[in-house]
């Protein structure tokens, strides 16, 4: 089965934050979810081999990806993220 030309084979998903939506508004950028967030992709890169992903990201996902992307220190927490991954995102 294909999703927007990817196979389930392909697509990898993580969630983060607090699911309870009547508890949404306690939800914040902090270093722990974005070092996760990067573990996860730089586990895909090397599972998969894959020189590039795509990253689909929505609402608060979108913030965090684009700071995992940017890597080195993320400034406004002291959280070092390692090595920009701009050339390993599509």
């Amino acid at each position: 089965m294909s999703h927007g030309g990817y196979t389930t084979a392909e697509l990898y998903a993580i969630t983060y934050g607090i699911r309870d939506i009547t508890k949404s508004i306690e939800n914040k950028l902090t270093c722990g979810t974005a070092t996760r967030l990067r573990r996860f992709v730089d586990a895909v890169l090397a599972y998969t081999g894959a020189e590039e992903i795509d990253i689909i990201a929505h609402s608060m996902g979108v913030t965090y990806a684009r700071i995992i992307i940017q890597g080195n220190m993320w400034i406004l927490h002291r959280c070092q993220l390692g090595d920009p991954l701009k050339s390993k995102n599509k």
